[in-house]
């Protein structure tokens, strides 16, 4: 059960009571019911132990004057609230909310704050109020009205507003202690996930690290990042990069103790929760939530700074590398195949080309094609960004028919070799002086432009 129940009907001008009593008649039954609580001399102005004495109280320095509240409420051509506040007899002891005086300061803070969510104008609203020492559960009568008919107007969302408030103030003391405690398990989980996501960079840059797929997103994230000419940071990043990222959150918070920790802060969310509602909140994803926008940040800026891996300078690796991949994802393991053919491109243009030109035709990913092909042209290759530009104007079919016979070598290893279909394949270019020669000569035997920069 809630901490805090708030029950809001309301009375329409001319209702009645079961007894037949007009509405007037409710405010002399809440201010002199059985069970409530007198108020001393003093303390409302009017009201004192004598006979006919009631429990009502209202804003400081009005008078209590029950035969003309009663006539007011009868002759009031709009709605009357009746709001009432009930705690558990545990709670209001505990609390210290178990008198009229200490129900007569909470309220008088919270005027104001009952006027907007009921859409009244301060100088407008009139309210009046007594508590009932009632065994189980104690609790505090509310009469609201506006001296302006047409305003006053409450909500579902109104009345959770003015639960929310009243339940942060009465409850303040519980809620700064699980507050505190969230927030330790909330930086606790922060610096874990920072430590974990740390640990799974140093074991890819060092050694195969065991979750291809963790791998294959950090290297696809690290090259978009590098490519990424705003901000490095989540909210300035391109749609598909976020959802990298995302993938990665998600990824890393699954990991046990950190999926612990979130449980944790989750349920001193529900907690906060407990204290004005028995409805909790939705468990959103950490990906997802905006309470913890700074691990999508904390992603983004760990991958950009870190290497993944040493630079391959040996063509014999790089080759050997590109022909694994090619041929795992030929075989139905894309994953893999696609970790291998990402590390080769990171060192090798043509194989950044070859990688984007599989990206357009079999993955049908336009943005990683053209982040490759990006890549391929900043590592000095040239005709990549002559396929970026016919690949941005739409020709995709034209790089298709006219550059295969240049870059159909994808599942081969590369070498200077004759295709049966396309004749002398183009030998790639890596690093060396004499690659370099190799190329050259290929390209004047050829007629083709293959200017490295």
């Amino acid at each position: 059960m809630a901490g805090l129940i708030l029950k809001a009907p309301y009375y329409k001008p001319g209702s009645k009571s079961k007894g037949g009593a007009s509405r007037g008649g409710i405010a002399d039954y809440i201010a002199t019911r059985d069970g409530v609580e007198l108020l001393r001399s003093g303390m409302a102005n009017y009201v004192n132990e004598r006979k006919g004495s009631n429990g009502m109280f209202t804003d400081a320095g009005e008078d209590i004057n029950m035969a003309a509240i009663e006539r007011e409420i009868d002759e009031h051509k709009g709605n009357v609230w009746t709001l009432i506040f009930s705690l558990s007899r545990e709670d209001a002891e505990r609390l210290g909310y178990n008198s009229a005086e200490q129900w007569m300061n909470l309220l008088r803070s919270h005027r104001n704050d009952i006027a907007r969510e009921m859409r009244i104008r301060p100088e407008n609203l009139r309210w009046y109020a007594a508590f009932h020492q009632k065994e189980e559960h104690p609790h505090c009568h509310v009469l609201v009205w506006s001296t302006d008919p047409k305003e006053a107007y409450l909500t579902v969302d109104g009345i959770r507003a003015i639960k929310k408030t009243f339940a942060h103030d009465i409850f303040r003391q519980d809620s700064m202690e699980i507050y505190q405690n969230q927030t330790y398990v909330r930086d606790a989980l922060k610096k874990s996930f920072r430590d974990r996501m740390e640990e799974i960079l140093d074991s890819i840059r060092e050694e195969p690290y065991a979750d291809p797929e963790m791998e294959l997103l950090l290297m696809n994230l690290r090259m978009r990042l590098s490519e990424h000419k705003g901000k490095k940071v989540y909210g300035y990043l391109p749609k598909e990069t976020k959802k990298i990222v995302d993938a990665v959150v998600k990824k890393i918070a699954a990991y046990p103790p950190l999926a612990e920790l979130y449980d944790r802060w989750y349920e001193y969310q529900c907690d906060t929760f407990r204290l004005f509602t028995d409805k909790m909140p939705e468990k959103i994803p950490m990906e997802e939530n905006k309470e913890f926008k700074s691990v999508r940040n904390m992603v983004v800026k760990l991958a950009s700074e870190y290497v993944l891996a040493e630079p391959l300078n040996d063509f014999e690796e790089v080759q050997e590398i590109y022909a694994k991949g090619k041929k795992q994802f030929e075989n139905g393991q894309r994953t893999g195949g696609l970790l291998h053919l990402e590390e080769a491109a990171l060192c090798d243009p043509w194989c950044a080309v070859q990688l984007a030109l599989l990206y357009q035709y079999q993955l049908h990913d336009t943005e990683a094609c053209r982040n490759h092909l990006r890549l391929a042209a900043g590592q000095g290759y040239r005709p990549a960004e002559e396929i970026l530009r016919r690949i941005d104007a739409g020709q995709s079919a034209y790089i298709l028919g006219n550059l295969s016979s240049l870059l159909y070598h994808a599942g081969r290893v590369f070498a200077d070799e004759v295709d049966e279909e396309f004749g002398p394949l183009v030998p790639a270019p890596y690093n060396g002086i004499d690659s370099k020669i190799r190329r050259e000569q290929w390209a004047k035997d050829h007629g083709v432009n293959l200017t490295m920069g």
